[in-house]
């Protein structure tokens, strides 16, 4: 057996996030708030468990396929979106829990798992704004991180629609 590797391979996602960042050869629209975000089915479909179902679900021919994202920020998005294509997302520590929340709703298994180690390594004092200040958008101060971190499959704090 011969193993034949490319060693740029990660270039090839860099590749994608400047057609991305050209509009060229995007093929999916996904909506959140009324903006618009320009992406490739495939690398969303690829990165997240809930984009692939709604849309391999849609399969229409017509083209660019078009979703809509609803309890999730157009900020946050785009923080999904620099994670998906670029492998990295600098966050600041106040919107945490909101990706950490929208990457568990688009099933987002790698984010959510390298957002908790990094809420976990957080003094306590950040951990608490980071996850239970009242003043950020996502579940109350009184839902134990515990839950939102370790849920069962069946998320429901927030939805796609098609």
């Amino acid at each position: 057996m011969v193993r034949v590797q490319n060693p740029s391979h990660s270039s090839l996602l860099r590749w994608a996030n400047k057609l991305r960042l050209t509009g060229t050869l995007c093929d999916t629209l996904v909506v959140v708030e009324g903006q618009v975000f320009q992406a490739h089915g495939l690398v969303l479909a690829c990165a997240s468990r809930k984009l692939e179902q709604s849309l391999v679900a849609e399969r229409s021919s017509d083209l660019p396929h078009r979703c809509t994202l609803s309890d999730l920020s157009p900020r946050t998005f785009q923080q999904v979106l620099e994670y998906v294509y670029t492998g990295a997302v600098e966050v600041p520590r106040g919107e945490l829990r909101e990706l950490l929340t929208a990457a568990q709703v688009l099933e987002m298994d790698h984010l959510v798992k390298q957002l908790c180690v990094c809420v976990v390594r957080l003094p306590l004092s950040t951990f608490q704004q980071a996850c239970f200040s009242p003043n950020h958008n996502g579940p109350s101060p009184t839902y134990p991180i515990h839950k939102l971190i370790f849920r069962p499959s069946t998320r429901t704090c927030g939805r796609i629609r098609e």
